[in-house]
């Protein structure tokens, strides 16, 4: 049996403006591709900047992945990205991450609450939150979306 693969559609005019944010973040390496400051207190000092290598080199590489499949002709001129079982998880982390970035970085005034649940006056933003908020909502569809394909039986019906 074949694996399903996943599709995403978007109206090409929003592609742009989320890939201008979103991939330069999924590009970052070293510390900066951390969408968090990991609390290495439980592991032996000599250790800690050997685990924090590990962390975000792994963060790096889900995020490398994520790049990859966003970053392609159809995407930007169809607004279609595609992507096989294997990817599910490392998007899932990069999704992950990259929430957290730009909620550090691009969303930081607005409170969690709001965040979480989408509901947002897009007219007391200016362009940049704009885009920002958007590609944040991209971001957790896209996490529910590989959560449902992952375990069907979790969707809510």
């Amino acid at each position: 049996m074949e694996a399903k693969r996943l599709e995403l559609k978007l109206p090409a005019p929003v592609v742009a403006p989320l890939l201008e944010l979103l991939l330069p973040m999924a590009r970052e390496s070293g510390d900066a591709a951390l969408g968090f400051e990991p609390n290495l207190k439980a592991i032996e000092e000599d250790f800690r900047d050997d685990w924090r290598a590990d962390l975000a080199g792994h963060a790096a590489s889900d995020q490398e992945r994520f790049a990859a499949i966003f970053d392609t002709e159809d995407f930007r001129k169809m607004g279609v990205a595609e992507f096989g079982p294997e990817d599910c998880e490392p998007m899932l982390r990069a999704a992950a991450a990259l929430r957290l970035k730009l909620r550090d970085r691009k969303l930081g005034a607005m409170a969690d609450a709001a965040l979480e649940s989408g509901e947002v006056d897009f007219a007391r933003l200016n362009k940049e939150e704009q885009t920002a908020i958007t590609a944040y909502m991209l971001l957790a569809s896209l996490q529910e979306i590989i959560i449902r394909h992952l375990d069907p039986g979790s969707s809510e019906e």
